[in-house]
């Protein structure tokens, strides 16, 4: 039941990644570290790896920020404007 909680955690964290829920994200990777922290050996490697891996993923999307794109848009639908003038 441990392990199906932490799962759900990460899937949580996934999900709310995909649909750019930043605080849902970092809440699901917090409690999924506070999961393996309190029903876990900390001392074993693996534990230790998904604790740095859990780590690196939330520094590494903390660091993205999405492209602007909103000139490649504004003169995408200028260009559909002049089509349909046409």
């Amino acid at each position: 039941m441990i392990r199906s909680n932490l799962e759900l955690q990460l899937q949580a964290a996934r999900l709310a990644l995909l649909r750019g829920e930043q605080e849902v994200f970092e809440q699901s990777l917090d409690d999924a570290g506070a999961w393996l922290n309190h029903y876990f050996d900390t001392s074993q490697e693996s534990v230790a790896s998904a604790q740095q891996t859990l780590a690196d993923i939330r520094a590494a999307y903390q660091r993205a920020a999405p492209p602007d794109i909103s000139a490649s848009l504004r003169l995408l639908r200028q260009y559909r404007e002049l089509m349909d003038e046409r």
